[in-house]
Parts: structure tokens; C-alpha cells; sequence
């Protein structure tokens, strides 16, 4: 299962001139402009969702915990996004 979702959020971020910087366990860190990070967070939930509908009868749910210019910053959710 995190293989598949690491290919998702992989051409996600790709597909807004981002990329996935780190995967750890569930987690992942993306880097991509802030201007495109609403249409990528809904582009990777749409995909990861359908991707495994067939497998779980239940949707898989996403979960945005940070925001920030840095990794560090993005732990305390520096710009304070919620989607």
C-alpha cells in the first residue's frame, strides 16, 4: 500500500513542479509553491482515495498537518494552512 501512495504523491507533486522530498512510515514531506498546494493536497486525496476503493470498503483519509517554508516549519504548521 505505501508503495502505491508514494507513486501517487510522487507524480502529485510532480505534475505542479514539486516533488517528493521524504516518505517515513505514512508520512510524507513535498515540497511545491504555495500557490499550487491546494490543487496538488486535492489532485493526491482524489488519487490516493480511488486507488483503493477496491481494496478497503471504507475511504482512505489524508491528513495535512503542516505548512511552512522549511521542514522545520512545516512541523510547527509555520503558515498556519488548513485544508
Amino acid at each position: 500500500m505505501n508503495k502505491v501512495t508514494v507513486r501517487i504523491v510522487q507524480e502529485c507533486a510532480n505534475h505542479y513542479g514539486g516533488q517528493l522530498m521524504l516518505n517515513t512510515h505514512d508520512s510524507y514531506s513535498v515540497s511545491i509553491r504555495e500557490r499550487h498546494l491546494q490543487r496538488f493536497w486535492d489532485r493526491a486525496q482524489a488519487q490516493i482515495r480511488e486507488g483503493f476503493e477496491e481494496w478497503f470498503p471504507v475511504p482512505l483519509m489524508l491528513e495535512l498537518t503542516g505548512v511552512g517554508r522549511t521542514w522545520w516549519g512545516a512541523l510547527d504548521n509555520q503558515l498556519g494552512v488548513r485544508l
